[in-house]
C-alpha cells in the first residue's frame, strides 16, 4: 500500500492518463445515449406556443443587455470619480479688491 502510494506520488499525471485513456475507448455514441433522456409520447409538460416563447427570450435579452449596461456604467463613472481624486490639488489665490464707498 505504501509502495503504490510512493509511486502514484512519482508521477502526479498518471491517474489523468489513465482517465484520458478510458475516456478515447468509450465511443461517442455511447456516451450520448447514457446522458439523453428518452422522448415520451406523454409529456408531463404542457406545449408552449412559439410566440410566447419568442417574446419572453426577446424580453430576455432585452432586459440582461440593460443589466449589462448599468454595471458597465456603474464600473466607468466609478473609474471617473477615482481618476478625478486622484488628481494632484491646485490651490489659486485670486485678489479681492475692495471698494469703499
Amino acid at each position: 500500500m505504501a509502495r503504490r502510494m510512493a509511486e502514484e506520488q512519482d508521477d502526479p499525471y498518471e491517474s489523468t492518463t489513465r482517465w484520458l485513456q478510458e475516456a478515447a475507448r468509450r465511443t461517442r455514441a455511447d456516451s450520448a445515449a447514457v446522458w439523453r433522456p428518452q422522448a415520451s409520447a406523454e409529456s408531463p409538460l404542457p406545449a408552449k406556443r412559439f410566440g410566447q416563447t419568442v417574446i419572453f427570450g426577446v424580453a430576455r435579452e432585452i432586459y440582461m443587455l440593460g443589466v449589462l449596461a448599468a454595471v458597465y456604467l456603474n464600473y466607468y463613472f466609478m473609474q471617473v470619480m477615482l481618476e478625478i481624486d486622484s488628481l494632484p490639488t491646485l490651490v489659486v489665490f485670486y485678489p479681492v479688491i475692495q471698494r469703499i464707498g
